[in-house]
């Protein structure tokens, strides 16, 4: 509980000088402040949008590529469908 509070008082502390650093003041070198103070709040989330993106399309050249891919089911599902279908039904436009 002790580095609780501790750990507590020192963010607040330091988000505190932060955003007064930020907004308040013509410090050179603000807007780097304000890129390096939302850093730790930005990386998580892109890391877990690439890890989503890679396993949804796949990783270039990965060993799960082939298995991970939504469009080969797809393409090969709406083959079998256009194959099923009437003769005299397939044209779009009938003579």
């Amino acid at each position: 509980m002790e580095v609780g509070i501790i750990t507590a008082v020192a963010g607040g502390t330091l988000a505190f000088a932060i955003g007064y650093t930020i907004h308040r003041t013509n410090v050179t070198g603000r807007r780097s402040i304000d890129i390096i103070s939302t850093l730790p709040v930005a990386i998580p989330g892109l890391v877990i949008g690439v890890a989503y993106l890679w396993a949804w399309i796949g990783i270039p050249g990965g060993p799960l590529r082939h298995h991970l891919d939504p469009g080969a089911g797809f393409h090969r599902a709406l083959h079998a469908g256009y194959g099923q279908g009437a003769v005299d039904l397939v044209p779009a436009n009938p003579p």
